[in-house]
């Protein structure tokens, strides 16, 4: 499913930044992007299996990485 970064973000092992349009795992959701065409993802939302893993936004993925070396000194 193609959605669309309304604020920066991390998914795919990759940093996405304001208006960039990428594919996501069928029933992915997160608060930082939205899907481009909100039928597909109705349709995909009802074919996701399980419980799917949300995507971590980038500001997230940073504090925790920061307060593990912080940690990781004391």
């Amino acid at each position: 499913m193609q959605v669309r970064a309304i604020s920066v973000g991390f998914y795919g092992g990759s940093r996405r930044r304001e208006g960039e349009v990428f594919d996501v795992k069928d029933g992915d959701e997160a608060k930082w992007f939205e899907p481009v065409d909100p039928e597909a993802a109705k349709a995909a939302k009802g074919k996701a299996k399980g419980k799917a893993k949300p995507a971590v936004a980038a500001e997230t993925k940073v504090e925790t990485k920061v307060e593990t070396e912080a940690t990781d000194l004391a």
